[in-house]
């Protein structure tokens, strides 16, 4: 008998129509490593089980007969949808989501079983194969499951949380080699929860209100980097004062609450500044060996945890004279490009590369470097003139 070969890859399906609002798969397997599938182009699957297929290379080879632990995080975004779509400054909202009960997988399943955490109790659930108990509910187990076995369930609750996203994110990073790092995020904020009809006035509503226009947006928390400083908050009209900032050594971070202008009802939008500077020393490193080659370490996520951003653009300033550029990140980019940036007693332009990610979340929180020669002589030129 022919012995069978060892595996390391694994492949993942996600039904087609929900692609679209997939952000990001993450596979951890035994030893807690993180793993990010790369998508195939699979005609054939795709035409046939109406399926996206995801491929996972394993860091080390599973033998025949041999069981292999596998957690798999797949994190959506606009698959909740309000209904009704509009409602009133004194109304609640309530959202519906359709789904698979059944483990979508390119293998055959012995066993599954899917639980729903809901924010309340359901007003409807598709009954078939459920069982709830309060804001839980559980489809299964389901046995000996096909391959690209599905079903469809329909789940309507109330929700009264507002529905944050970032539409888009521009982050500029400015590199002075005079001992500071300029940093400025500019973010377009959307409430996409049902949207307000009929009248508003402040006497129904205020940021204050508990018991009205409860699925709005009245603040946002961040944290930025422990040694921040000079940090503002503004908009198109000017600084906004509504905002509290302290420094806490417990969590090592700048802990940051900001109000935007006006409470954000569903369907409205906020553009907002914040900026702030970081001492060139704690993320501009220079290469003992070789004192002309630098390395600029940056945070590649979001100050603000739990919101995601439809298009996040960092754009990195490097000082005039800066050569030999390098990056590294620890996750695919969607587009890189390099142009010039100029300011003050500029010649030939600053070089400036800017990097764009989709869909970020809060795993892409992490951190990336910049390479790059400058030499000693090119610090000096623009105070020389």
């Amino acid at each position: 008998m022919k012995k069978k070969k060892a595996l390391n890859t694994y492949y993942i399906a996600v039904p087609r129509e929900y692609d679209q609002f997939l952000a990001l798969i993450l596979v951890r397997d035994k030893n807690n490593k993180d793993i990010v599938p790369v998508r195939i182009q699979d005609n054939s699957v795709q035409a046939q089980y109406n399926a996206t297929i995801y491929k996972v290379d394993l860091t080390h080879y599973v033998e025949s007969n041999q069981e292999e632990q596998l957690i798999i995080t797949e994190t959506y975004f606009n698959r909740m949808s309000a209904l009704p779509k509009k409602i009133t400054i004194f109304e609640d909202q309530n959202v519906e989501i359709y789904d698979n009960p059944h483990f979508f997988s390119p293998y055959p399943t012995e066993k599954s079983q899917t639980t729903y955490k809901l924010a309340s109790s359901p007003i409807f659930y598709t009954e078939e194969d459920a069982t709830a108990k309060g804001g839980n509910i559980e489809y299964g187990p389901y046995r000996n499951d096909g391959a690209f076995t599905r079903s469809k369930i329909r789940l309507h609750f109330e929700n009264t949380r507002p529905f944050p996203v970032f539409k888009n994110v521009t982050r500029v990073i400015e590199v002075s080699h005079w001992g500071n790092i300029a940093i400025e995020d500019f973010y377009k904020l959307a409430n996409e929860g049902a949207e307000l009809t009929g009248e508003y006035n402040k006497v129904d509503f205020n940021k204050y209100t508990q018991h009205t226009g409860k699925n709005s947006l009245k603040n946002l928390k961040a944290k930025l980097p422990y040694n921040s400083w000079g940090v503002y908050y503004k908009d198109e009209v000017g600084n906004i004062s509504t905002s509290r900032a302290f420094r806490d050594s417990a969590s090592n971070s700048v802990d940051m609450t900001i109000e935007p202008r006006f409470a954000l009802l569903g369907g409205w939008k906020s553009n907002f500044y914040i900026g702030y500077n970081l001492p060139a020393k704690y993320t501009l490193f220079v290469e003992k060996a070789d004192p002309t080659n630098y390395y600029l370490r940056q945070n590649s996520g979001l100050i603000f945890k739990g919101i995601m951003a439809e298009e996040f653009t960092i754009k990195v300033i490097l000082p005039e004279g800066a050569t030999e550029i390098n990056y590294q990140f620890p996750f695919p980019l969607n587009e890189v490009s390099e142009e010039k940036s100029f300011s003050y007693f500029d010649f030939e332009g600053r070089p400036t590369f800017v990097f764009k990610i989709k869909n970020v979340v809060d795993y892409h929180d992490q951190t990336f470097t910049v390479n790059y020669k400058f030499s000693q002589n090119s610090i000096i030129r623009e105070p020389l003139m």
